[in-house]
């Protein structure tokens, strides 16, 4: 068993709302409940007794790494006795992140610079530091930074794949597609779209100008606050907004846009999306970024029994054939996931899904029933997984051993 220390000057701190949200303090019940399924003991640091880890929830790498454009670092914060005892090697500090998976060097921030050279201020020995995130690609990206930097490693990295709490209690006793298939009025496809993200609102725009977005079950809106230069059409952000107006917002996920979905079972993981539609679509949360990071969305489709396509970083079905799970799924061209140039991959996933939406419904549905035994296994497979135990398992053995 293996402490893992919180205090309550990490709370009073890091999770207010002067540093909100360069560190977050809602998911603490969920880690502690994780850490203690894991195998680690909860305990604050006043009551140290042994060697452990001394918990920090982050969240995206570029603000923790710089907060509010200052020179101050998350690793400022840090009491001065939790400071002491991973100086003394006894504590590991854990920056857990594992919500997140952006690389640590994009929109002008240098990540692995930024912790690098508060390390080496704080005097805190190498490798006392580890962070823990969903991007799968990290280590890789920060040795390159490192031959590149001409900097000796100074951290260790953990990956994280924790996201499957959305599930508990929800899983269906059998793969979804066998209703859908059955249902006369089911869609094409579903495309659910909550967070704005730029390929997202081109892949609705793409949709709704097509018309496409009736052959499915799409959610997405793009409010007033949102601004960004198109980058796969050939229009103004003028002529996104108003085509999207048009039709918006879509909410067959929930009216998320007015109230907070995640606090809803339904809106969450809907499973009438999947009984209601032949194919998912989705689009993860990181598509220009270096690294790779799955998130609970491409995970979805398979819970519920579904076969899909991905809109993300290139490789990300490779990912998940390495994991175990099949992605040949009949009738969906997904060489897509080979380019690594964004626009013409974006052409390419498009392409594929209007090949798709062109298939006579008997096709469609001759092509799922061909799949049944790809959909069965990733559905099964992924209920005999234990990545949540998985992961804390990895931070098991970076911290002591």
């Amino acid at each position: 068993m293996i402490p893992a220390y919180f205090d309550d000057l990490t709370v009073n701190n890091l999770y207010n709302e002067i540093n909100f949200p360069y560190a977050v303090a809602d998911d603490i019940n969920i880690i502690k409940h994780q850490l203690i399924e894991s195998g680690f003991v909860p305990k604050l640091l006043s009551d140290f007794e042994e060697k452990g880890i001394y918990n920090i929830s982050v969240g995206v790498s570029r603000a923790w790494s710089k907060i509010n454009d200052t020179d101050k670092h998350v690793l400022d914060f840090i009491s001065k006795d939790a400071l002491y005892l991973a100086k003394q090697g006894k504590l590991k500090i854990f920056l857990n992140g594992q919500g997140e998976g952006w690389p640590m060097v994009y929109d002008k921030c240098d990540g692995y610079d930024r912790i690098h050279k508060v390390m080496q201020k704080l005097g805190l020995p190498k490798f006392s530091v580890i962070v823990g995130d969903a991007n799968l690609f990290f280590e890789q990206d920060y040795h390159k930074w490192c031959c590149e930097n001409n900097q000796s490693p100074m951290i260790r990295h953990c990956y994280f794949l924790t996201c499957f709490y959305y599930f508990d209690n929800k899983f269906p006793e059998y793969p979804l597609c066998l209703d859908a298939i059955k249902n006369e009025e089911s869609k094409d496809f579903n495309s659910l779209n909550r967070t704005n993200r730029t390929h997202r609102i081109e892949h609705l725009y793409r949709l709704i100008k097509n018309k496409e977005y009736q052959k499915g079950l799409v959610s997405g809106h793009l409010p007033k606050d949102f601004k960004f230069v198109p980058m796969f059409h050939n229009v103004t952000y003028k002529n996104i907004k108003t085509t999207l107006d048009e039709v918006g917002p879509l909410t067959v996920d929930g009216k998320w846009f007015n109230v907070n979905p995640d606090g809803d079972d339904t809106a969450i993981f809907n499973l009438n999306i999947y009984k209601n539609s032949l194919l998912s679509v989705i689009t993860e949360s990181s598509y220009f970024y270096s690294g790779m990071f799955i998130t609970e969305k491409a995970f979805k489709p398979i819970a519920a029994g579904h076969p899909f396509m991905i809109l993300g970083q290139p490789g990300i079905l490779k990912c998940f054939r390495d994991l175990g799970y099949k992605t040949n799924f009949y009738g969906i061209d997904q060489s897509y996931d080979e380019i690594i140039d964004p626009i013409t991959r974006f052409y390419q996933f498009h392409l594929s899904l209007t090949k798709w939406m062109s298939l006579s419904r008997d096709v469609k549905i001759e092509n799922i029933k061909r799949s049944k035994d790809l959909i069965e296994h990733n559905f099964n497979l992924l209920q005999s997984k234990n990545y949540v135990q998985e992961s804390y398992n990895r931070l098991k053995k970076l911290c002591f051993f």
